[in-house]
């Protein structure tokens, strides 16, 4: 839930500081931002429970698991854009 916020906000200041104006169009980006940043961390988190289940600390199934989401996480991005 955290990173919903962070990816809010964060995008939000983004477009304050570069004095663009928060039209429709980048609310329902600012949605759509957030539905990618919330379906990256569910298959993070669930990555990481099947290391669990496999037998690793909690801990060590995160930091295992971190480095192996980079490519997934972009492709559900790019299919997000390209639609």
């Amino acid at each position: 839930m955290l990173t919903a916020f962070l990816s809010f906000s964060g995008a939000y200041f983004l477009t304050w500081a570069a004095g663009q104006e928060m039209t429709l169009i980048a609310q329902i980006g600012l949605i759509a931002l957030m539905g990618i940043v919330m379906k990256n961390g569910i298959q993070l988190v669930d990555l990481a429970n099947r290391y669990r289940e496999a037998g690793m600390d909690a801990a060590r199934a995160m930091r295992k698991a971190a480095p192996e989401r980079p490519r997934p996480g972009l492709l559900i991005a790019l299919a997000a854009v390209l639609g």
